[in-house]
């Protein structure tokens, strides 16, 4: 029989439809409220299937799943085989579209998710008569059309479709969501080098967030903005608004808190506070060194170096632009030793090593002014000593002319070519997973606002570098983590499944099983007959 002969014959099947339907709304509409569901599932007549989907939801900033998909699809494949569907069964239908539209996204289905995004624009605009909840459907539709644009290397289609995502949510007042639109919109201004307008734009969005109440929105907004004003070389100003910016955020434990300090340190060296830039510097490398964070330490390296090179420290500033090139060898080399997958894309090391070779030419070229003073005075006291001085200082010019000629040969023997390492993004990506293994609410979009830059910009760089998404290694990297702990044989499964990061015992016991082919426990005998 089908579902329609079904519902028409049971009532007992009308109640788990409308059930069915409130869950759908309940999900599509509240989001990461799972204490909402657990509610719905108490009172549904089937909660063994509620709290399968809960499993899942809880578990979507992983990976999702093949199963959910097709029990989505199957939803929407119910609710078009229908006659002629009431208003909330359209909704439901666009809730369903949506949350298919989210797993398409993270498993670059690009053709399925365009197809379900426009199909919710289409229906808001012919059904919603702008009504709140179609309007906010069809923001969030259009922001699945601008990853599909940002995908597909569309900039200007992507920065079309979320300025269309925010004027949705600026026709409802929705501050909140208006404030992500336009951080997003801003961002993709950033990276188009429209700094003024990003600017300008993130301003707008910090704005909405104070008037929302949301203080960590509002402190990232106003970090983008003394970030632009930095881009923009307005040293004066950006040192001003980080001024007040940084115990802000060191209060809040911002995720910013660390490179914002080290902006700060380089407004002050471009306006010639050479002690405070020192200050904020050092601050700066020694968080940076303690949460790992590689970009910032390569940054914060390249600085000194320039604080050092202004002061006329040449010696000092080709050690920290030596002692960065020698971290970054290391860090490769550490990552190799962990069984960590290759880079595949290396970082350009080229500008580190031109400036190491113009640190020692400029230390060249002080060593030759000093020895031309002693030169200079040296010929002084020749006029007056007379021959015999005449004699020695040609000894001493031997003697020099041979000291420079072993340094030649020296710098001769430095590599011609510069050495290949690996790409920061996904260096300073693996080092945050690292650091945070244990943290279950970890996720792709906490780890991008740490490294000052949209999901969509970090998903497409650790594409590139690696050829899986962001969620993706995130779970291979605790997997691993997981089975390296296993054979140490020091732990319980359930420490384990904490220990790298996952919710329950239960779902790190399906992930393991998934990834490896046998259970933990099963895993464990396996090792301990061998």
């Amino acid at each position: 029989m089908t579902i329609k002969t079904n519902i028409a014959k049971s009532r007992k099947w009308g109640k788990y439809l409308a059930c069915f339907l409130l869950f759908i709304n309940a999900f599509a509409s509240y989001g990461t409220n799972i204490d909402s569901l657990k509610v719905l599932a108490q009172t549904s007549p089937f909660p063994d299937r509620i709290e399968h989907l809960i499993n899942w939801y809880s578990e979507t900033n992983e990976q999702f799943h093949q199963p959910e998909i097709r029990m989505m699809q199957g939803g929407v494949d119910w609710l078009e085989s229908l006659p002629r569907m009431d208003r909330k069964q359209l909704l439901a239908w666009s809730n369903l579209k949506l949350m298919l539209a989210g797993m398409y996204a993270d498993n670059e289905e690009l053709a399925n998710l365009f197809d379900a995004a426009t199909s919710v624009i289409v229906m808001a605009d012919s059904l919603g008569n702008g009504e709140e909840k179609w309007v906010m459907q069809k923001g969030q539709a259009y922001f699945y059309l601008s990853l599909v644009a940002s995908l597909e290397e569309k900039p200007e289609v992507y920065l079309k479709h979320l300025e269309k995502a925010y004027q949705c949510f600026e026709s409802i007042g929705h501050k909140s969501l208006m404030a992500q639109a336009l951080g997003s919109i801003g961002v993709a201004q950033s990276d188009q080098g429209d700094h003024q307008k990003a600017f300008e734009t993130c301003g707008r969005a910090a704005k909405l967030y104070h008037e929302d109440a949301n203080e960590y929105g509002e402190l990232r907004m106003n970090y983008y903005q003394a970030a632009e004003l930095m881009e923009m070389q307005n040293w004066k100003e950006a040192l001003s608004m980080l001024t007040e910016l940084v115990p802000r955020l060191k209060a809040t434990e911002h995720t910013s808190y660390n490179i914002a300090l080290a902006n700060m340190g380089e407004a002050h060296l471009n306006l010639g506070n050479f002690e405070a830039s020192e200050n904020n510097l050092s601050e700066a490398l020694a968080l940076a060194k303690e949460r790992q964070v590689n970009t910032t330490i390569s940054y914060i390296y390249q600085t000194l170096a320039g604080l050092e090179e202004k002061k006329g420290n040449y010696q000092k500033a080709l050690f920290f632009q030596r002692e960065q090139g020698r971290y970054l060898d290391s860090i490769q080399v550490q990552s190799m030793e962990q069984g960590l997958k290759d880079a595949q894309a290396k970082f350009d090391q080229t500008e580190n090593q031109l400036r190491i070779k113009e640190l020692e030419q400029k230390i060249k070229q002080q060593e030759r002014s000093f020895l031309l003073k002693i030169g200079l005075l040296a010929l002084g006291l020749l006029a007056l000593a007379g021959g015999l001085f005449w004699l020695f200082n040609k000894k001493k010019k031997k003697e020099v002319a041979a000291a420079a000629r072993s340094l030649t040969i020296h710098l001769a023997d430095e590599p011609a070519q510069a050495k290949e390492a690996e790409d920061p993004v996904l260096t300073n990506f693996l080092a945050i997973v690292q650091a945070r293994l244990a943290d279950e609410a970890l996720s792709v979009e906490g780890i991008a606002d740490g490294m000052r830059m949209s999901r969509v910009l970090l998903f497409q760089k650790i594409k590139a570098a690696t050829g899986a998404s962001p969620s993706e290694i995130i779970r291979q990297y605790r997997l691993e983590a997981a089975k390296k702990l296993l054979l140490e044989n020091t732990m319980n499964i359930s420490e384990v499944a904490y220990k790298v990061g996952f919710a329950n015992p239960n779902s790190f016991t399906r992930a393991f099983k998934e990834k490896f082919g046998e259970s933990p426990t099963a895993f464990l005998a396996k090792n301990k007959r061998d």
